[in-house]
């Protein structure tokens, strides 16, 4: 139980830093692909 709450925990965490990242990208104009 332990490791699966401490795995989901970094995942979520992982997947926040991630999508936080996207969005500045975005924000910046460095995502325009088109």
């Amino acid at each position: 139980r332990e490791l699966g709450w401490s795995a989901f925990v970094a995942v979520s965490l992982f997947v926040v830093v991630l999508a936080v990242g996207l969005l500045y990208e975005w924000k910046k104009g460095g995502l325009e692909w088109d």
